[in-house]
């Protein structure tokens, strides 16, 4: 769908991250490139690993410094959790690209088609507009993260809805 909308300036796919320069038609404004970043639900469920954090972050300030305004697809059960994640700095990963969405001085929007959970699809909200289909969900945290915290400290499953923002139905359901 994406490359119907205008002609690829770049392009560059690593496993679950995506991102790319289109130049769009925008009627009488004229034509302008605008930079997109996505997460692959087809390769590890969407979840980047630290470099897909790195290569994103390094987009972003490309971005900005060629105002060019971006829009970041959420779809992600969060970033990737596994020992080979943290032992590269994925929590370092996740805070620099934070930071750099943060302070990106472009127009920004974000649209959660699927899931946004947690540290993968926080760092894509920092940003000047969400957006979100339906269906979509954003949350801190996954439901079944969620339930085994709240089983572990013997807490409600209505308390930690109500706090999070997700039904007692999808946490009792995990």
């Amino acid at each position: 769908i994406i490359r119907q909308l205008g002609k690829v300036e770049s392009e560059l796919a690593v496993g679950a991250y995506f991102q790319a320069m289109i130049e769009m038609d925008f009627g009488e404004q004229g034509k302008r490139i605008v930079g997109f970043i996505a997460q692959d639900r087809s390769s590890n469920l969407g979840a980047w690993m630290p470099e897909h954090h790195l290569r994103a972050a390094e987009f972003a300030e490309l971005c900005s410094t060629r105002s060019i305004p971006m829009v970041s697809f959420m779809d992600t059960p969060g970033a990737d959790a596994t020992e080979e994640a943290h032992a590269n700095n994925q929590a370092h990963a996740i805070s620099r690209l934070i930071v750099e969405m943060s302070n990106i001085d472009v127009p920004t929007v974000g649209l959660i088609y699927g899931l946004g959970y947690s540290c993968g699809a926080i760092p894509l909200a920092a940003i000047n507009m969400i957006l979100s289909l339906r269906d979509g969900v954003f949350s801190t945290i996954q439901p079944a993260s969620l339930a085994n915290i709240a089983r572990r400290l013997n807490l409600s499953w209505q308390e930690c809805a109500q706090i999070v923002g997700v039904s007692p139905y999808e946490l009792h359901g995990q």
